[in-house]
């Protein structure tokens, strides 16, 4: 905040539904002033982004993740393909 003031909120893991995607995300709780936003962050994580030319929303195309496991080792690796 400003000035370093700080301020607590209530937070909680809300489902959120937009676009057809559906993902659980953090959200915090204002006064009744407060105006609703739903953040970049909620937004990526339903592949959704804002189309800075048009302010649109738009779907993300669909990355597939291949998983392999690397012999001996116990970690998990993930590529894009």
């Amino acid at each position: 905040m400003e000035g370093g003031t700080e301020i607590r909120m209530d937070f909680a893991v809300a489902r959120i539904e937009l676009m057809g995607e559906i993902v659980g995300s953090t959200v915090l709780f204002g006064d009744e002033k407060a105006e609703p936003l739903l953040g970049v962050t909620a937004l990526e994580s339903m592949g959704i982004e804002i189309d800075p030319l048009s302010q649109q929303l738009k779907k993300l195309p669909a990355v597939r993740l291949k998983i392999q496991l690397e012999k001996g080792c116990s970690a998990i690796f993930v590529e894009y393909l």
